[in-house]
């Protein structure tokens, strides 16, 4: 995908031609067989006729006979005048005679720059112009300002003139290619070129952002900082060559002030690559080549700073020669990381080979060595997004390691909390510890009495409900006796739940039973009591159970029990009404911290009961285990045995509880249960 867009780029800039392009020959250039239409715009290169130090209009050169001949583009320094070779500063006139087809249509000239002042005349008429040219340095006042000049003809011939003066710069002349074509073909060109200028320039600050952002990230990788200053002062140097796009931009700039952003630009992007390179891969850079490479670029910017153009334009040469040197060096280091292996290595030899062709095609071009686009913006940008990706890359893998270890690192801060807890809690609640130790001991003994004395006593207080209830329905004439027997009814049916609990304690030898959940949950609700429960207390029950869970350890009783006691609490809590919800669900886990437990790795199907109700207090949440526990305000209506059976069923299955409580805001209690094994 690369490669496409490199393609697709270097067609936007190259010009194409699907033939030989003629060339002047002694001011005289044939296009009579040149189809504008068909084969597009032509640079007018080749011979003029050149006059040194005269300005001839049309009507003179009439008369004149020329014996001078000047190349276009390039310098017209030593190009012989008949009194010897032409120095840079002076002033002479250039004409190109075009013989074309009948019927051209609308024609128009693409003029990119004059060294360093001019006047162009087409057919005898002024044209272009652009600052003064004079005869001397007080009348001469130099300018640059592209131009696209549109104009028609009624002949088969057209004369261009021009006047050219310089004594601003060290070379003087038609530095540049003139384009000769079609109107809406030269238009339209000139506007693909400044939008390939705009558009390398717009990606170009758009990976100096993102660089600029990584270097604030991270602020010892000062790799990014300086690709990001390379990709800022890139594109002043962009929009200062080709069309001159500043000038648009701010039109009230003085062309001498754009000269000096043109050189200060390029020379400054020389030092912040090499600093790039010696932060990207310091063993392979030595810092001397860096301090000089620095003490250069900042002789000739202060050079450019301090001096006029006629000077300072001098640098351009002996930094061109600097500019090849650093280019090899860079090579250097780039072949000597990727022989050390470094990462990104080959990625970015790629990128850096990308911009030395074009940064040496663009050396030659400016030395007039070499017909050629432009194309340092190219390499520029396919040089950054090497980087750039090489940059995301890390990035990411960055990344990727910081939420690793922030995974890990949360996961041991959770357990160091848990472990602090604990450790609080020892040092703090001792004495409570100790009662949790008695307690156990007293459930010990429970379990151990209870399964010999419970089945009498249930059997005499389950005859005792039954004749409470037939003695109800024979005195309902006499409220008074009637509501001593419901209470009495009551404190049976407790002393029932309460025996029930204690069978459950002593019924230990079924916890190798395979219980389906949802079964039980759907025999325990559909037990009338329940439901008649629910109905005096306006709470609506609801099921959320997940049909695929597999079966868990321990008999039918042992979920009926915890069923049973969680739903009573559940209700208990929501006196005006509300609504409990029964859930299911199948989980695997590494090994997990509960608030009350911590489980271990394995298959865990979590019963889950929530209610919208009163909610517990904090300071209790650690004592709701304890056997008869409340906080209700008599006797008789406190929990009995209820949560503490809850708990010893879960420890004894090796499962867990987790309880999560806001005062006003209702209760949720997660039971983890082993999968049983097959």
């Amino acid at each position: 995908m690369r490669f496409h867009i490199l393609l697709l780029l270097l067609l936007i800039v190259l010009p194409i031609t699907t033939r030989a392009a003629p060339v002047a020959v002694e001011g005289l250039i044939d296009l009579t067989d040149w189809n504008f239409e068909s084969d597009g715009n032509i640079a007018l290169d080749g011979e003029y006729e050149f006059y040194w130090e005269r300005y001839l209009s049309r009507r003179e050169l009439l008369t004149e006979q020329p014996t001078h001949f000047a190349t276009v583009p390039g310098p017209w320094n030593g190009h012989e005048t008949g009194a010897g070779p032409a120095p840079a500063e002076g002033y002479a006139t250039y004409r190109l005679n075009i013989l074309i087809g009948p019927d051209t249509g609308p024609l128009a000239l693409k003029i990119k720059d004059f060294g360093t002042a001019g006047k162009l005349y087409i057919n005898g008429e002024l044209a272009l112009q652009m600052g003064h040219p004079g005869t001397g340095p007080r009348t001469t006042m130099g300018y640059y300002k592209p131009a696209v000049v549109d104009f028609t003809t009624g002949s088969q011939r057209i004369e261009l003139v021009f006047h050219i003066a310089n004594y601003n710069h060290r070379r003087g002349g038609i530095w540049e290619s003139v384009f000769l074509g079609n109107s809406r073909q030269i238009h339209q060109r000139a506007e693909q070129v400044a939008a390939y200028d705009l558009l390398m320039s717009g990606a170009l600050l758009m990976i100096a952002l993102f660089n600029l952002a990584l270097f604030l990230l991270r602020r010892d990788y000062f790799a990014s900082l300086f690709l990001a200053l390379f990709c800022i002062f890139a594109p002043l140097r962009i929009l200062s060559i080709n069309d001159r796009l500043l000038l648009g931009l701010f039109p009230e700039m003085s062309w001498t002030l754009l000269t000096r952003i043109e050189y200060i630009s390029w020379f400054v992007l020389i030092t912040f690559f090499a600093h790039f390179l010696r932060n990207l891969y310091p063993r392979e850079v030595d810092r001397r080549a860096i301090w000089l490479i620095d003490a250069v670029v900042v002789l000739a910017v202060l050079t450019v700073i301090a001096t006029p153009l006629r000077i300072f334009s001098w640098t351009a040469p002996v930094m061109q020669i600097f500019h090849l040197v650093v280019l090899g060096y860079g090579f250097y280091v780039l072949l000597m990381a990727r022989r050390h292996r470094r990462e990104g290595s080959n990625l970015l030899l790629f990128g850096y080979l990308f911009l030395a062709i074009c940064s040496v095609n663009d050396v030659l071009v400016a030395a007039w060595l070499f017909d050629s686009p432009n194309l340092v913006a190219l390499g520029v940008v396919g040089f950054a997004v090497c980087q750039t990706m090489l940059a995301s890359y890390a990035y990411a893998l960055s990344m990727r390691t910081v939420e690793q270890q922030y995974e890990q690192l949360a996961t041991s801060s959770l357990k160091l909390q848990t472990q602090e807890k604990l450790r609080l809690e020892a040092e703090l609640a001792s004495r409570k510890v100790a009662a949790r130790f008695k307690e156990s001991q007293q459930f010990e003994a429970l379990g151990l009495l209870a399964h010999g004395i419970v089945s009498d006593l249930k059997e005499s207080f389950s005859s005792a409900a039954a004749e409470a209830e037939a003695l109800t329905e024979a005195l309902k004439s006499d409220p008074r006796l009637l509501a001593a027997l419901e209470a009495t009814r009551q404190a049976a049916d407790r002393s029932v739940a309460v025996i029930e609990d204690l069978l459950s304690l002593s019924a230990f030898d079924t916890e190798n039973e395979r219980t389906e959940v949802n079964q039980v949950i759907h025999q325990v609700l559909d037990n009338p009591r329940i439901q008649e429960n629910a109905d005096n207390k306006g709470v609506d029950i609801k099921t959320s159970l997940n049909e695929s869970i597999q079966p868990v350890r321990g008999s039918r009783l042992y979920l009926q029990r915890i069923l049973e006691n969680l739903i009573a609490n559940s209700f208990d809590s929501q006196p005006t009404g509300g609504h409990t919800i029964l859930g299911t669900e199948q989980i695997y886990t590494d090994g997990r911290t509960l608030f009350y437990d911590t489980i271990g790795p394995g298959y865990y199907v979590i019963l889950s009961i929530e209610d919208i109700g009163s909610g517990i207090h904090p300071e209790d949440l650690d004592s709701i285990f304890q056997p008869f526990f409340s906080r209700k305000s008599t006797a008789s209506e406190s929990q009995g045995l209820g949560m503490s059976v809850v708990r010893t069923i879960v420890k004894q299955l090796d499962g867990g509880i987790d309880v999560i409580s806001e005062m006003g805001k209702g209760t949720r209690f997660d039971i983890y249960l082993p999968v049983a094994p097959p």
